[in-house]
């Protein structure tokens, strides 16, 4: 962070893109990328990807970022680079980024219309919210409540989406897609939109682990590949297991009602959760679960698939530099991959603050404002709030 505190955004932005990591990517991860490229309808994006072979890996999906992941997009484009943004959806609805709702911190009235159904459950939640956890940014939820500790990944839209969003006003709502597949997709094809509009850059968004599902689909195919030994020879995840505790996927499940997230990890040749059902690690049945949505890829074998095995280069925070370097030293001993350090800066992070306060797109859009162009700036002004909160 300490040599590039006083360069301009611009610069460090293109010192993100050049030179790209060098190697050969898998056949198997390029079919993967090519398939979820064509879902969202970016096809054309493949090229300049594995060409340029960066990712912004930082994001978790959701539906309107905040202020630190909107400054991660604007140090991502800064350079006028086509940004891919490769968003996490092994995540509960309840993380951090709240990935079931609208995030925003201005005037309610102009994201919501006054009087509707979605206008008095806001209000209470916001009652209930300052209550339990004091001063927040507002947060419209688009999804029932039972839903907030469930999985991400792969799920189906609220089926009073529609009506919720017919409570937006016309300047919100210009933003948000109308269906889509899933929950994921609905999210990330709003975000996109919203945050292209704000920055006014080149932006797609992927859903990484749904990416790594097609990926790891196919690699289970083939005999001799390290994820394929790793998942399938016990003494290969014994050892993998004892240097993370991490779990290596996750599954869905539901008690008392509420959704909830399984973690999953290898326990004597199953994979295991604290509930629900266990899925033999074989091929067939490792590849069956993949292919009918049962688990979703966890963090080990989503950065072994990009930043290890393959040579993409996986922008993100300190803690994902520091868990991705462990990773990869692990999978390093045990004869599985070779550990390189990446050539060029990997650290994405920061937090777009304005006079007023931390700024959030949807404030933005809400106004039909743009942000002011951030490339000439120090990127010791986006990096200052995040330093900050690690101060006493």
């Amino acid at each position: 962070m300490t040599p590039w505190w006083s360069a301009p955004v611009a610069d460090y932005s293109a010192a993100l893109w050049r030179p790209p990591p060098a190697g050969v990517v898998e056949p198997a991860l390029i079919e993967a990328l090519s398939d979820e490229l064509s879902r969202v309808g970016h096809s054309a994006a493949l090229p300049a990807l594995l060409r340029r072979r960066v990712l912004a890996t930082a994001h978790h999906v959701t539906p309107t970022n905040g202020p630190s992941f909107l400054a991660l997009d604007a140090i991502l484009t800064a350079s006028g680079e086509h940004g891919i943004v490769a968003a996490y959806s092994g995540v509960a609805f309840s993380n951090a980024a709240w990935s079931g709702a609208l995030s925003f911190s201005g005037d309610p009235a102009s994201v919501l219309l006054p009087g509707t159904a979605t206008w008095r459950r806001f209000q209470r939640a916001a009652r209930d919210r300052a209550r339990d956890a004091g001063p927040t940014e507002h947060r419209v939820s688009l999804i029932p409540s039972r839903w907030r500790d469930g999985l991400l990944y792969r799920h189906p839209l609220p089926d009073d989406l529609p009506q919720r969003l017919a409570d937006l006003t016309p300047a919100a709502r210009a933003c948000l897609p109308g269906d889509a597949e899933d929950w994921p997709t609905w999210a990330l094809s709003a975000c996109a939109s919203i945050q292209q509009s704000v920055l006014g850059a080149r932006l797609t968004y992927l859903d990484l682990n749904r990416v790594v599902t097609g990926y790891l689909i196919r690699i289970l195919r083939q005999p001799t590949h390290p994820l394929r030994r790793l998942l399938l020879d016990p003494t290969l995840r014994a050892a993998m297991s004892a240097c993370s505790s991490l779990p290596w996927f996750y599954g869905a499940r539901v008690r008392k009602g509420a959704e909830k997230i399984d973690l999953l990890r290898p326990i004597n040749g199953v994979l295991s959760g604290r509930r629900g059902g266990q899925i033999s690690m074989t091929e067939g049945a490792l590849i069956e679960a993949l292919e009918s949505n049962q688990i979703c890829p966890g963090l080990l074998l989503c950065f072994a698939a990009l930043g290890i095995l393959n040579p993409f280069r996986c922008l993100g925070s300190f803690n994902q530099i520091a868990y991705q370097s462990r990773f990869a030293e692990s999978l390093a001993v045990l004869g599985l991959a070779k550990a390189a350090p990446d050539p060029g800066p990997v650290l994405l992070t920061g937090r777009l603050v304005g006079e007023s306060g931390p700024i959030y797109p949807l404030d933005l859009v809400a106004s039909r404002r743009a942000m002011a162009p951030v490339g000439h700036w120090p990127m010791s002004r986006l990096w200052e709030p995040i330093v900050a909160r690690f101060l006493p």
